[in-house]
Formats: C-alpha cells, sequence, structure tokens
C-alpha cells in the first residue's frame, strides 16, 4: 500500500518564501503593464522631501522616512501616454520588500490617519501654484482587488504656462500583498486614469502568485 501521510507533512508542505528579488519582478511596472505607445523615463525618488516644510505634513513625513528605514525598495520606470493632454496620464510604482507580513501591515496603517488628507491636499496646492485649489477623497476599493490599502484621490486644479485652466488627478494608492508593500502614483486629466484598476490588479496578481 502506498502510504501518503509523508508527503503532506510539515517538512513537504513548507512552501519557500519569494527573495526579495522575485517580490520586485512581480510587483515593478513594466511596459506589458501599460497600453502600448506610452514612453519610460526614470521616476525621481524624493523619499519625504517633497512633503517636508509643508504644514500638516509631520505625520507623513515621519511615515515615509519609517518606510524608506524598516524595508529595501526598488522603483519602477515612471511610463507617461505622450499623446494625452499635458501629457497628464502616467503611471508608476515603488516596491518594498519588509521582512513579514505584520511589519508591512503596521506600516500601511500609518498612511491611514485624517492627518494625511490635510497634508496631501496643502502639498497639492503649493505643487500647482499661485491660486491652485485642491481636494482629497479616500478611495476604500480598487474594482475588487480585496487587497490591503490605503488610497487617496488628489484633485488639483491649476493653471498652465498659458494661463489655461488644467484639472490633475492623481491616485496614490498603497496596497499591502503579504509582506510586499507597493505605493502607485497614477495620475491623468480630468479624471482619474482609466487604466488603473487593470494596472493595480495585473501586480496584486503576480504578487500573490509568488506567495508574499
Amino acid at each position: 500500500m502506498l502510504v501518503v501521510g509523508g508527503l503532506v507533512g510539515p517538512a513537504a508542505a513548507r512552501v519557500r518564501a519569494p527573495s526579495n528579488s522575485a517580490i520586485y519582478a512581480a510587483g515593478l511596472l513594466t511596459r506589458a503593464d501599460v497600453p502600448a505607445g506610452w514612453k519610460r523615463s526614470k521616476q525621481a525618488d524624493p523619499g519625504a522631501g517633497e512633503y517636508r516644510g509643508i504644514p500638516g505634513c509631520t505625520q507623513l513625513v515621519s511615515t515615509i522616512d519609517a518606510l524608506r528605514g524598516a524595508a529595501p525598495h526598488k522603483l519602477s520606470p515612471q511610463f507617461t501616454d505622450p499623446r494625452s493632454p499635458h501629457e497628464l496620464a502616467s503611471a508608476s510604482d515603488a516596491v518594498y520588500a519588509f521582512p513579514d507580513r505584520g511589519a508591512a501591515a503596521r506600516l500601511l496603517n500609518r498612511f491611514r490617519p485624517a492627518a494625511v488628507t490635510t497634508c496631501l491636499v496643502n502639498a497639492a496646492k503649493k505643487g500647482g501654484g499661485k491660486g491652485a485649489q485642491a481636494a482629497v477623497t479616500p478611495i476604500t476599493n480598487l474594482s475588487g482587488t480585496g487587497a490591503d490599502l490605503v488610497a487617496y484621490q488628489v484633485s488639483l486644479q491649476a493653471h498652465d504656462v498659458s494661463g489655461a485652466p488644467v484639472t490633475a488627478v492623481l491616485d496614490i494608492d498603497v496596497v499591502r500583498v503579504g509582506r510586499a508593500l507597493v505605493g502607485f502614483n497614477l495620475t491623468n486629466q480630468d479624471t482619474d486614469l482609466s487604466q488603473a484598476p487593470a494596472i493595480v490588479g495585473a501586480v496584486v496578481n503576480r504578487l500573490r502568485a509568488t506567495g508574499a
């Protein structure tokens, strides 16, 4: 008689945890994740620098500093649609590989306080220049991805160099899959980026497939 008990014992059932390299490979955006024709450029990595000194941003600066100290990370390229108005349609992400799921979850929770909303409004107004107006809305679900997330949509009303009014819409999504934390920046003019759910969903599915 074939004895199968040993095949499903603890040693046999143990699944090797994915390496950090596997998490980066699954989480970083590639050309395949965006429409054909989008151009690729190097993504800036300012850390908390763009929020330092802005009223209401002390908590968010502390959180970003803690994030960068808690886990190694890598950046995707920034992908931009050159045919979009003002070239505002773009997508990029950053992937952090934490030592364990608990550490990733605790850091994610630091992006939830209401003070983050105030900071994002003030930062958007500063970036938009004189007379700019901004509003921030929490995003509670990314088209059913089911991932643990904190996400905000920033709507900025400003003017271009010719003085014409422009509305830029930025989705900032911080998504946890296992011990991986992924920060997405997804922008567009006038409305949210239509490709955003598919882009985020593809990354979430790849990370889940690694067993992160």
